[in-house]
């Protein structure tokens, strides 16, 4: 099995960009992302912040009412997913986007160079509320940036280190886990 370098998998992130662009996506976009594990969970997170869109995670293993839910209250955009993934109901508004369409290996993947506010959204992750109705909790590209800067000096991080993904990607630690380790 042939080891990607970085430099290779940021390319495949651009690609899966340009697809999501194609599809219609823009900065400021919502994105809801329902997808297992897997690197290509990555490379949309990464396409996303790449086009200035948030990602809404919509994990599988989630009750389908919450799911359904969340899409609904959050005003989801757009729907990423290979189909198995997704349980709720979506939204007429948001427009299902099949992984699966991707026709990857014809697109370019050169960088994109948008640009786009430091203050777009980064992603929305919703919590159970006090009150037992789910409420979005909104995170800024920009605030990740701080947070990262501040976590690489803080803890010593360097490309010597490895940051496990323990978390499920709809919980907040989980964008810790995966961006300290890319960056």
């Amino acid at each position: 099995n042939k080891k990607n370098t970085y430099f290779e998998r940021i390319g495949i992130a651009n690609k899966y960009a340009r697809s999501l662009k194609k599809e219609g996506v823009k900065s400021g976009d919502l994105i809801g992302i329902a997808l297992e594990r897997s690197e290509h969970l990555i490379f949309l997170i990464i396409a996303c912040f790449k086009l200035g869109a948030a990602y809404l995670p919509l994990p599988e293993d989630y009750p389908e009412k919450y799911i359904s839910s969340i899409t609904k209250a959050s005003k989801v955009k757009f729907l990423v997913t290979d189909t198995s993934c997704y349980k709720g109901k979506k939204p007429k508004e948001t427009k299902l986007i099949s992984l699966r369409n991707f026709k990857l290996d014809k697109i370019s993947s050169d960088n994109l160079n948008l640009k786009f506010s430091e203050d777009v959204s980064a992603y929305v992750i919703y919590t159970s509320g006090s009150t037992g109705d789910p409420k979005g909790v909104e995170i800024s590209q920009n605030n990740l940036v701080n947070l990262f800067n501040a976590s690489t000096e803080l803890y010593s991080m360097s490309e010597k280190d490895v940051v496990p993904l323990f978390h499920s990607y709809a919980f907040d630690m989980s964008v810790w886990e995966m961006w300290i380790a890319l960056l």
